[in-house]
């Protein structure tokens, strides 16, 4: 064996072939064509575009569910066993077969409740080679589920969710900081599933400040790059838990629509990851939609929020930014997100607001938007289409 080292862009870039073997399996896409051209929108002549269009109106899409991921349980391992280990508990394993049953119950949830897909993490800032073992077990779960689930890698995945009436999990990247200088590993993610990417989340990564973080500081140099290439390879950007100056700094970079994928508004409850009225204002200037988040620490200051805090922020984001720019977070989650003692988020288990905790709740949602006076297209828009409308324009063909 010659003792030259592999560079990472060559590392990543054969790693990220591996997803695209699996597809030939049946592990993404309706029709196991998810793989052909991912990352590039979907291979479509003009009258295609067209059928896709039909099939995703009335689609219903959400952003993340971290409840549902098929990496939950190894992240939840990881913090569990350190818990343990420093409380001298003799740790124990969980089952990848366990796993895949509790993803199992959760898209049942989502397909008993109309959602077509949502957005699951892959990546939690982690570094090479656990992004690529996490996108390995990531297809691998969809590939076990494939009679229930999608991979969606593009606007085909997202139609083949909704024509074969399965859930689209959509791969979702919280930080970009596996990237680092190498800005030519956004092409391999985004062949190996990164359609949704946050380029910084919560705490200080090689782009820019967190939300959490005590300082505000701007877009570094490679940040400013990182944001034109995710453009480039039409990746979408995510700016949920980015802090104030660089998430603002990246819209303005920005030629794309950009999403805040589970942040609410800071008018109604003042906390790190919501958004003041500039952010709102500014995200709708640039085409992009806020997902409204159900995470209590997001909603209200109170030990157990409300359905009607989340239609509170709901409605200051429509004021504020307009009916096309609102959407629906959830942010359904056990894991924990405390990192350091400043974090200014709870320790589990979560109060999630009452009457609106999983997805078995979204009818009471349903309920509570016709009661602040959504009609049926607003409502559809909030559920669905402000974001498909996004996922369209970024992935594949312009449209919004």
């Amino acid at each position: 064996m010659s003792g030259r080292k592999i560079a990472r862009r060559d590392f990543v870039a054969g790693a990220a072939t591996a997803p695209l073997a699996l597809g030939a399996l049946g592990c993404s896409g309706g029709d196991g064509n998810n793989g052909r051209d991912a990352g590039r929108g979907p291979v479509a002549a003009p009258g295609e575009q067209d059928r896709l269009a039909q099939i995703l109106d009335n689609a219903v899409v959400v952003g993340p569910v971290p409840l549902a991921s098929p990496i939950r349980g190894l992240q939840a391992e990881r913090m569990r066993l350190a818990a343990e280990r420093r409380a001298g508990i003799p740790a124990r394993v969980a089952s990848w077969d366990h796993e895949l049953a509790h993803v199992r119950t959760q898209v049942r949830a989502a397909r008993a409740a109309g959602v077509n897909a949502f957005m699951v993490p892959v990546v939690v800032g982690e570094h090479e080679p656990a992004v690529s073992e996490n996108l390995r077990r990531f297809h691998e779960a969809v590939r076990a589920l494939n009679d229930e689930v999608v991979a969606v890698l593009d606007l085909d995945g997202l139609a083949a969710a909704v024509a074969t009436d399965r859930v689209g999990l959509i791969p979702w990247f919280q930080g970009a900081k596996m990237v680092e200088a190498d800005l030519a590993l956004f092409a391999a993610y985004r062949a190996s599933s990164a359609g949704v990417m946050a380029p910084t989340h919560l705490w200080k990564m090689p782009y820019g400040d967190g939300a959490f973080e005590r300082s505000d500081q701007g877009l570094t140099a490679t940040g400013w790059l990182a944001v034109r290439a995710m453009n480039r390879e039409r990746i979408v950007i995510d700016l949920s838990g980015m802090g104030p100056r660089s998430s603002l700094e990246a819209m303005a970079t920005s030629e794309h629509p950009v999403i805040f994928s589970h942040s609410n508004a800071r008018a109604v409850h003042d906390h790190p990851m919501n958004l003041s009225d500039e952010h709102l204002r500014a995200c709708a200037e640039l085409g992009g939609v806020v997902g409204v988040s159900a995470f209590p620490a997001y909603l209200s200051a109170n030990a157990r929020p409300t359905l009607d805090d989340v239609l509170n922020h709901l409605d200051h984001i429509v004021d504020t930014a307009g009916m096309d720019h609102a959407a629906l977070g959830l942010d359904f989650t056990d894991l924990p997100r405390k990192r350091f003692p400043s974090d200014p988020v709870p320790i589990p288990p979560y109060r999630f607001p009452e009457g609106f905790s999983g997805f078995e709740d979204l009818s009471r949602l349903r309920e509570g938007l016709i009661s602040r006076g959504y009609g049926v297209g607003d409502r559809a828009r909030v559920l669905g289409g402000n974001m498909v409308r996004v996922l369209r324009h970024v992935w594949g063909d312009g449209a919004g």
